[in-house]
């Protein structure tokens, strides 16, 4: 799989405070990568190192390859449009001359992509009204406007729908799918709202207190959240010869628990259990949640 960032063992202290602690990140080519962890947890830390907003302690990341203390790390880091933390925007300035202004800083010849990128993030119709006035769905939309100023290859956004409302959560949702799957831009998000990333994200990273707990793709993710049964029994490799005659879909967790995917009558197992002198201590049904499945996986000590 191609990567546009890799991370190896980053870590960055602030005094005593380690914010990260080696590290570990792969952002595969045209995946929307939801980083997930709670308040603190290192993800504006480590957005902040991406960007070249600060020094790495130790470890290193590539960008397209290329290595953070490389020369060309600073081109490459141009195909980076990002909001850290929140929108840098010129309140006193309308949308279109915020724009400009970002342009200008950029060195283009022209401002001929204005019109377009304010038709993107939904903004044509606000004229000359000054974006001190505007709600704070239309900031962020802004923001990610002047983010995509450079005609970039990678978007990063920090909590962007911090302090939305539904239908400004809704718009940047909208936004960050058209601009993943019509420009083809790789996105980078870090959030704490997991049922809305859930809606949007190809892959995930758990992180907690600056360790990634674990990478997984959205397909991997809902293979493991889907329905199941449950099957707690004193042995589960004796219990595996009649799963396998019974053609049940089953994943053995460990030698006393058994997870059934299979669509099975309950009672029916259980009875065929004990006539063949398969004892059950108890049966369980599970559908997990993005969130269940977070808080389960920084409540154990397996970085797996």
């Amino acid at each position: 799989m191609n990567y546009v960032i890799e991370a190896a063992s980053l870590t960055k202290k602030y005094k005593n405070f380690k914010a990260l602690d080696d590290l570990n990140l792969h952002v595969p080519v045209g995946s929307i990568y939801g980083l997930i962890g709670k308040n603190g947890a290192g993800k504006t830390t480590l957005i902040r190192l991406i960007c070249g907003l600060q020094k790495v302690d130790t470890g290193e990341y590539y960008i397209y390859g290329i290595k953070n203390t490389d020369k060309e790390i600073l081109n490459v880091r141009s195909r980076i449009g990002a909001i850290v933390e929140t929108p840098a925007i010129y309140e006193n300035l309308s949308a279109r001359d915020n724009i400009i202004e970002e342009l200008t800083l950029l060195g283009s010849p022209t401002f001929d992509d204005v019109d377009e990128l304010l038709k993107l993030v939904g903004l044509s119709d606000v004229g000359a009204k000054k974006a001190g006035k505007f709600s704070l769905g239309m900031r962020q939309r802004l923001g990610i406007a002047i983010a995509l100023a450079g005609n970039p290859d990678i978007l990063i956004l920090d909590e962007p729908i911090n302090g939305l409302d539904p239908e400004g959560i809704i718009d940047i949702r909208e936004l960050i799918l058209k601009l993943n799957k019509e420009k083809n831009i790789t996105i980078l998000i870090s959030s704490h709202y997991l049922d809305e990333l859930s809606k949007i994200a190809t892959h995930y990273g758990f992180v907690d207190k600056g360790k990634m707990k674990k990478e997984i793709s959205k397909d991997e993710l809902i293979n493991k959240m889907k329905h199941r049964i449950v099957l707690k029994v004193n042995d589960a490799k004796k219990i595996i010869p009649y799963l396998d005659s019974q053609n049940i879909t089953y994943e053995i967790e460990n030698d006393k628990t058994i997870n059934i995917f299979s669509n099975i009558k309950i009672p029916k197992l259980i009875s065929d259990l004990s006539k063949n002198n398969l004892e059950v201590i108890d049966v369980l049904e599970a559908s997990e949640t993005l969130e269940n499945y977070f808080l389960n996986l920084i409540g154990s000590d397996d970085n797996a």
